[in-house]
């Protein structure tokens, strides 16, 4: 070691201090810091958990909401078509739908059983069949295939109970042919999921919830609405909607932050559900309690539930170190709660401090580093020399040779000036041949620096993607919840509207029920699923679209030119997704012609590209156009001209992604007489043998015609 390090040195005396007080001081920062952080992160962390529970209360709330009033008209639906079917033409149809099997159960004939959401029925093997429960099971099943549509939206299956020991109704996914398997002695009165219907459990006759129970044939676990259907005091069924437990994890108990675990229980103390303890609840098919749980967590959070006044319900629980957030679900009187572990909290400040910690001590470390070479050269070598130059006088060295030498004061001062003078000299040569070098160095930077700008935009339009992807998944299913009640309701009004308004009702429900399967499509593409694809012909989809916009294009003062070929071929394509692609197009040629002085025309084309055996298509309008310098910009994600309020950018991103995933290619050019014009190419290719049949698709006709540019 050198002596000037050592701990006798003055640089050792000098470097010790600094190093223990700079080390107090960063000590003393990181902990202030983990305490400021640690509430801060506290803070922001209960805040969110009581934002997420009443946010994700609100959501499924509105599917309990649903369930109850579709049926309630179910209901209604029920008693008031009674008396009509207490007649003896229904007894026919009977025979003609249901027959007994070589085991004593009535189940739907083979031959009657048609489509994925077929209506099935089954009646035990020792219920006694008379011509009412007969014309009853005849009345169930003509308002199931009336309802069906709109309960499948949103609930697994729906059916028809009745004490005769009568079932009737949808199959589940996955599940052929429910009333086809089911046993013919099964006793479903005896299941908890149809006896809680009964007058001596629901003596008020209304809407309930059911627990978790294992379905005996589908061996997956559920939960079910019931309404019970009473006639003069006689019960004479219950209508049934199903909920399966992976669904209702996906919808309550999907992350919305880190770190948080979500359930789901009953005030007695049952667990719906649970982040970390699907495996028990399958195990105890849904018998499963936070009282036989030894669950610390859980116990805590049914002790708040049990005791809250107010909703939603939230704090820290220190006997069980953990944030929490409750709210109360109306209609099953359920309670969701999301909880955060202490630890979670506390390693999340830790790690935020750590970094004040490493920084201060890496900091310090250069700080020492430094002061030692400073105080080593500027310091320490210079009283070494000043010492070696006073043992040389203190061993009696001649006068002369000090002043020979200049080993005096001066001389010594001179010389060190001069050695000082030789080392700016050569710093200054050092410094020019850097500056050299580094004036290189930047030159080849500048050829670097222009593919740096191309890879950073590559990377920004795939964030771009990405973030797309994660919209279009959040927005769909946000969408979906009011979107079911849409449909419901137009259903239902359908049902009771007067004859001249049924037909407005109509078209209401079938451009909401076109939105659901839009949803879906959002959905699919954002899950990476393959689209639904049937035989489709493109004139039908534009005419569709067109039939949706006509009442806007109309008002708009826009004068639609179709030139539609009468010889396009069908095309194996997911019908909706084209919809979607027409409709976006039309919509943005509408509004680019809004503010446009002259003529407002929009035309569209098609033909048969026989050669290339490909569908072309193309959407014209007559505004201002689209200027060049972004042209090459219009199908990226985000990317729009028009104000704030009018356009998110998304529309030709995900048109382009829709015609690409059919093999085809959407192109953007000027129209030949002014304003802008898409190309549109899709390649027929062949349907697989398995494909299914042609897709309808109500709109008008049009004159073919050659595809112009």
């Amino acid at each position: 070691m050198h002596p000037t390090l050592r701990y006798s040195s003055l640089t050792s005396r000098t470097l010790v201090p600094i190093a223990v007080g700079v080390t107090l001081i960063v000590a003393l920062a990181s902990a202030v810091s983990y305490y400021l952080m640690y509430r801060d992160i506290q803070q922001r962390a209960s805040d969110q958990l009581k934002l997420h529970v009443v946010e994700r209360s609100r959501t499924e709330q509105q599917v309990f909401l649903f369930a109850r009033d579709s049926q309630a008209a179910i209901r209604r639906a029920v008693l008031n078509g009674y008396d009509g079917y207490m007649v003896e033409s229904t007894a026919t149809r009977f025979d003609q739908l249901f027959m007994r099997y070589p085991d004593g159960a009535i189940r739907s004939r083979a031959d009657t059983i048609q489509g994925q959401d077929a209506v099935t029925g089954w009646i035990h093997k020792d219920t006694a069949v008379n011509d009412e429960l007969r014309r009853r099971m005849l009345l169930f099943h003509d308002i199931l295939q009336q309802f069906k549509t709109t309960s499948l939206l949103r609930f697994a299956d729906i059916y028809f109970t009745s004490p005769e020991q009568i079932n009737i109704g949808t199959d589940p996914p996955g599940v052929a042919l429910w009333a086809m398997t089911v046993a013919a002695d099964f006793d479903q009165n005896a299941e908890d999921w149809v006896n809680f219907a009964d007058k001596k459990k629901n003596p008020h006759r209304e809407t309930r919830w059911s627990a978790v129970f294992l379905d005996p044939v589908w061996k997956k676990l559920l939960v079910t609405i019931a309404t019970p259907i009473d006639r003069h005091g006689r019960h004479i069924g219950t209508i049934h909607n199903d909920l399966l437990l992976e669904t209702l994890l996906d919808n309550l108990l999907r992350p919305g932050m880190p770190g948080t675990k979500h359930s789901v229980f009953q005030s007695d103390g049952r667990i719906i559900a649970h982040t970390d303890k699907v495996a028990q609840l399958r195990a105890q098919q849904g018998e499963y309690f936070i009282q036989s749980s030894q669950d610390a967590a859980l116990t805590a959070l049914l002790a708040v539930a049990r005791s809250a006044t107010s909703w939603p319900a939230s704090g820290y629980d220190r006997s069980a170190d953990q944030y929490y957030a409750i709210s109360r679900l109306e209609g099953p009187n359920w309670y969701f709660a999301s909880t955060i572990e202490g630890d979670y909290m506390r390693a999340q400040a830790f790690s935020a401090a750590q970094w004040v910690l490493w920084s201060g001590l890496s900091s310090l470390a250069l700080l020492l580093l430094v002061l030692a070479l400073i105080l080593q050269r500027r310091i320490a070598k210079p009283l070494g020399e000043l010492t070696t130059a006073a043992e040389r006088v203190a061993v009696g060295e001649p006068q002369g040779a000090l002043t020979a030498h200049r080993r005096d004061e001066l001389g010594r001062l001179a010389g060190v000036f001069n050695g000082m003078m030789r080392k700016i000299d050569e710093r200054d040569t050092a410094l020019r041949a850097e500056k050299h070098e580094l004036e290189a160095t930047l030159l080849d930077a500048r050829r670097a620096h222009e593919e740096i700008r191309r890879q950073r935009e590559t990377l920004q339009q795939r964030e771009k993607l990405a973030a797309m992807g994660s919209l279009l998944a959040g927005v769909a299913h946000e969408i979906n919840n009011p979107l079911s009640v849409v449909v419901g309701r137009t259903a239902m009004l359908e049902e009771t509207a007067e004859p001249q308004t049924r037909a407005a009702v109509r078209k209401i429900r079938e451009a909401a029920e076109r939105c659901a399967r839009i949803v879906k499509t959002f959905l699919a593409m954002a899950r990476q699923h393959a689209p639904e694809r049937t035989q489709v012909q493109v004139n039908a989809v534009i005419e569709a679209a067109l039939d949706v916009l006509d009442y806007s294009l109309q008002a708009s003062g826009v004068q639609v030119v179709q030139n539609l070929a009468a010889d396009l071929p069908e095309l194996f394509a997911d019908s909706d997704q084209l919809h979607q692609v027409f409709m976006n197009l039309i919509v943005n040629a509408q509004q680019a012609m809004a503010d446009h002085d002259g003529e407002r025309i929009l035309t569209i084309i098609t033909r048969h590209d026989k050669i290339n055996s490909a569908i072309q298509a193309a959407v014209a309008d007559s505004g201002p156009g689209i200027p060049g310098e972004i042209r090459c910009r219009i199908f990226e994600p985000y990317f729009t001209t028009k104000p704030i309020g009018a356009g998110t950018g998304v529309g030709l991103a995900v048109s382009l992604g829709i015609i690409e995933a059919h093999g085809g290619s959407i192109v953007a050019q000027s129209a030949e007489h002014g304003g802008a014009a898409f190309l549109i190419n899709l390649p027929i290719g062949a349907a697989p043998p398995t494909a299914s049949p042609s897709v309808p698709i109500a709109g008008r006709t049009s004159q073919a015609g050659p595809l112009a540019g």
